[in-house]
Parts: C-alpha cells; structure tokens; sequence
C-alpha cells in the first residue's frame, strides 16, 4: 500500500507545485540572510564596540534585530508554504482513496479489518504529507 501512496504523491506533486517553488524561495532567501549573521558579528566587533558610540549601538542593534526578523518570518513564510504543499497532497490522496474504497464491492469490507483500511487515511497519508512538507 505504501509504494502505491508514493506512487499517487508523485502524480499530484505538480498540483502543488507552486508552494513549494514559493517555500524553496523564500528558503534560498532566509539562507541568504543567515550568511550576513557572520559579517555582522565582525562588524560589530571592528567597528561598533571600539567606537563607544551610543549612537552607533542602537543603530547596530535596530539592524540587527531588523535582519533576525526578517529570518523568522521569512522561515515561517517557507514552513507555511511547504505546510499548504503538504496538505494538499494528503487532501488529494484521502479523496483518491475515498473515491476507491466506494467502488468496492461490499465483501471486500467485510473480508477487511477496521485497521487494514483506515491506516491509509492516518498513518500512510501522514507519512507522505511529512515528506512533502520537508519533515523526513
């Protein structure tokens, strides 16, 4: 059942394709953002505290702030993304699973334990919808 889950996340990758373009993004850009972390540090060092300007220390800090904020909201935005990616994708695949237990036939539930056909709505569809939103 699992390698047909995979098989069906990998049809309705391209429903969902725009997240994720927008999470890997906004991802590339947060990245970028971190690389300034170590610049600021040497800043900081260099030029901000042998000076002893007031001045100059709240403007740093004002910076500083200003760029750690933009990371995490610039994180969450990427999270919030790959999220709706993931939904979506398990969204897809419980309506496709749905819409094939109603074609069949009604020995086939009695043949089956409650288990057998409820884990593809809980435990495999989370599984993809984890992989998708980039949580292994």
């Amino acid at each position: 059942m699992a390698i047909k889950n995979l098989l069906k996340l990998l049809r309705n990758l391209p429903a969902t394709w725009r997240f994720q373009a927008v999470g890997l993004a906004i991802g590339a850009a947060v990245t970028s953002l971190n690389l300034v972390d170590p610049w600021l540090l040497k800043y900081a060092i260099d030029r901000v505290l042998p000076s002893r300007s007031t001045e100059l220390v709240i403007e740093f800090v004002l910076f500083w702030l200003a760029v750690a904020t933009m990371q995490a909201l610039g994180e969450v935005c990427a999270r919030y993304a790959y999220g709706l990616a993931g939904e979506r994708v398990a969204a897809e695949l419980r309506q496709a699973l749905g819409r094939s237990y109603l074609r069949k036939p009604l020995a086939f539930f009695r043949d089956s334990r409650h288990g057998e056909l409820m884990a593809p709505y809980t435990v495999e569809t989370g599984v993809i919808q984890s992989m998708v939103e980039g949580g292994g």
